[in-house]
């Protein structure tokens, strides 16, 4: 409560709130509840961006998300968000396998010299590296990156499931001012495409964070829509969310309540204890003693009032 408190009287007085937009219009999937609910607690706005012909990002926006759309953007769409990232944008792109085969989503990454795997989903032959079968992956987690240090540093146990991933291969090269940090990975990954051939993939990344030192854009592509669901989080935790929330915040410029959180009222009590000693002292007293004496002062009344 004092939390929440503290986050609304920020969110009337500053004049800066980061804004998300998350991109519609191409059978895109909701955000998971848990998602939602993060974004509640941090009073981050988000909003749906459908994109015509013809049309930007609008200024206000801190960071675009991208999830999973069912069908390919229009190449207008796709040329917008090349600019925009180009302009300096940020963008979370969370994609599955079908996404692979999106020539115009996948520019948008190609710009960034990423690309995804073909074949299909990713399988994992480290039996150690899955939960119940090869393609629920666990993927190694490079925890020295800002997005994932604090998560593996907590106290908590939180383990990120990736159902259903693809891979995420990074140019040889990369284009000007741009560095990429792989965020998680599959250790010994493969694909086994339609018509049964298999494709060994080896270590691969499914988890990427691109940055352009020139032009100040981030970019966070994570390679599982199933990561981030209601039902993973509830078999396995919310260590995903976890991921998603620190993402979210590298992107907004690690922003952060600049006011001093409200200490909350400690309302509980020491409880009261007592020697055996004492205790039995007391027992003596309340239960045999006092009964006694009333008893003896009501016959002594009694006494009296007969002889008169």
């Amino acid at each position: 409560g004092e939390s929440a408190v503290t986050s609304a009287i920020e969110y009337v007085a500053t004049e800066n709130i980061p804004h998300v937009y998350q991109l519609s219009g191409n059978g895109e999937g909701a955000l998971s509840q848990s998602i939602v609910e993060m974004f509640d607690m941090v009073l981050l706005e988000c909003e749906q961006l459908v994109l015509q012909a013809g049309d930007t990002i609008p200024e206000l926006a801190s960071c675009i998300i991208i999830n999973a759309p069912q069908s390919d953007l229009t190449a207008d769409t796709a040329k917008a968000l090349i600019d925009y990232i180009a302009d300096g944008g940020n963008l979370i792109l969370v994609s599955t396998p079908a996404n692979a085969d999106m020539p115009n989503l996948m520019s948008v990454m190609a710009t960034l010299g990423a690309h995804p795997t073909t074949g299909g989903m990713l399988y994992e032959g480290n039996a150690n590296r899955y939960v119940g079968a090869p393609q629920n992956l666990i993927p190694a987690v490079n925890s020295q990156h800002v997005i994932t240090y604090g998560v593996t540093q907590s106290e908590n146990s939180y383990v990120m499931v990736m159902p259903h991933a693809h891979g995420i291969l990074l140019d040889a090269t990369l284009p000007e001012g741009v560095t990429a940090t792989t965020l998680f990975s599959a250790t010994d990954a493969y694909t086994v495409a339609a018509d049964g051939k298999e494709t060994d993939w080896g270590k691969v990344a499914t988890g990427v964070a691109l940055e352009n030192s020139t032009t100040g854009s981030k970019v966070v592509w994570f390679a599982s829509l199933d990561a981030f669901s209601d039902s993973t989080a509830a078999a396995y935790g919310k260590g995903a969310t976890y991921y998603f929330a620190m993402a979210t915040n590298y992107l907004n410029d690690g922003y952060a309540s600049t006011l001093t959180a409200i200490e909350a009222l400690d309302i509980t009590t020491a409880p009261l204890s007592v020697s055996l000693n004492a205790a039995l002292t007391l027992g003596g007293v309340t239960i045999i003693a006092l009964p006694l004496v009333l008893v003896i002062a009501g016959i002594v009344v009694w006494i009296r009032r007969r002889r008169r």
